[in-house]
């Protein structure tokens, strides 16, 4: 093996996979009968690494609840959504970088089969960008972190033009510019963490 073809294969090893194994999917369909789900999408591969799977899986740690992580594939993802809405469990989402447009399409799939988005959790989304569409109404709240090497391919500060229905979707802003992009994941996970344990004290919005 060439040096290069060895560290080509040594990066993608570092890097969360594109889907989940039917192992994982069990694990997690299980896990959600009696907590919430966080998901969790990566930026550009192979650089993106596992810095969105380490976040969840951190998170979902600190919280108590089911994780799963992907590079891109979102549909594959809405199995383990319904059966978290099937026990009345809460679902947060996370896209870092490109993943964020994979985080805004798997809240439009939940919307268009019925189940909300407790937060939708975006770190510099849109890389390059692609982030597309607005934000759907089936969101309960977004929350915005921007590092301070990103330049924000939404126009600067989120407004409720990014918004399917501003008065039924929350946003929140956190300038993260101390940090820089690749950084930007490790430094946020107290931060989701919080957000989601203030999020169970509230009522439960079981309704798309």
């Amino acid at each position: 093996m060439t040096a290069g073809l060895a560290a080509i294969v040594a990066l993608g090893s570092a890097c969360t996979g594109h889907g989940l194994s039917r192992k994982k999917e069990q694990q997690v369909e299980k896990q959600v009968r009696t907590r919430g789900l966080i998901i969790g999408f990566e930026g550009l591969q192979p650089f993106s690494g596992h810095r969105a799977d380490d976040l969840t899986k951190k998170v979902a740690k600190d919280v108590k609840l089911a994780q799963a992580a992907t590079s891109g594939n979102a549909s594959v993802h809405l199995p383990l959504v319904a059966a978290a809405y099937a026990h009345g469990q809460p679902v947060y989402i996370v896209g870092y970088s490109l993943g964020g447009n994979e985080a805004r399409k798997l809240a439009e799939k939940c919307q268009r089969t019925g189940y909300p988005v407790d937060i939708l959790f975006l770190l510099d989304p849109g890389a390059m960008g692609v982030f597309r569409g607005t934000i759907p109404s089936n969101v309960r709240k977004v929350v915005f972190y921007q590092s301070g090497t990103y330049d924000s391919s939404l126009r600067g500060r989120p407004r409720s033009e990014f918004l399917e229905d501003a008065s039924r979707t929350e946003v929140e802003f956190e300038d993260m510019s101390r940090q820089s992009h690749l950084n930007l994941p490790s430094h946020v996970a107290k931060k989701i963490r919080d957000q989601i344990k203030y999020n169970s004290v509230r009522p439960a919005a079981r309704s798309g």
